[in-house]
């Protein structure tokens, strides 16, 4: 029983473009529009980003908006390490000719901690088979591990190691086994009754 090829699988008719490149073009005042979009989220997250991280140094930008600067590390490594993710995604769509937005960042005003629920992409045609489908989701968690790797290392060597007793605010390292070997390479076997606190590049 023969079977007609279905348009679901992200290609026009035999010969021509897939749907992504053979699709309706915006007009320029669209395209603005879009770029405007991505661009004002990105400026929001940026600040939200920005906010928390002045927050969790232990500034108070509401008192004082000179402080909000403290939060700068914080927030262009959380920033650089989601756009890096997002554009992985991003990247691997477009080599597979599969039509994809460019990243949406999303802001979380405080007490949201880290001052951001993400970001996203959005594939407005459908990948033209399941290699693809997977080169595109696994291209940003690759990505941006690739990214995260530096920043801790770095983060890390700006870190302080402090009496468990004695600190007064900063965050434990947690379990995660990459981490703990990046500490350990870093900065050498910790006492137990010592403790890492994170520098806000290391936080992100």
């Amino acid at each position: 029983m023969s079977r007609t090829p279905q348009k679901s699988e992200g290609f026009g008719p035999e010969g021509s473009e897939p749907w992504s490149e053979q699709s309706i073009r915006d007009s320029p005042a669209t395209s603005l529009r879009r770029l405007l979009v991505h661009g004002g989220l990105f400026v929001v997250t940026l600040f939200t980003t920005t906010l928390a991280g002045a927050l969790n140094a232990g500034a108070d930008p509401f008192a004082d908006w000179g402080t909000l600067a403290a939060g700068l590390p914080f927030s262009l490594t959380l920033m650089g390490i989601l756009f890096v993710h997002e554009m992985g995604h991003y990247s691997l769509a477009r080599y597979h000719r599969v039509g994809a937005t460019l990243p949406f960042f999303i802001p979380a005003p405080p007490p949201f901690p880290i001052g951001t629920f993400g970001a996203f992409i959005r594939m407005d045609t459908p990948p033209p088979n399941r290699r693809a489908l997977f080169d595109v989701g696994a291209a940003g968690p690759w990505a941006g591990l690739i990214a995260a790797i530096p920043a801790i290392v770095v983060g890390l060597q700006r870190s302080t190691i402090e009496p468990r007793g004695m600190m007064e605010s900063g965050l434990e390292l947690g379990e995660p086994i990459l981490f703990s070997i990046l500490s350990h390479l870093t900065l050498g076997p910790i006492a137990d009754n010592m403790t890492v606190v994170l520098h806000p590049i290391a936080l992100a």
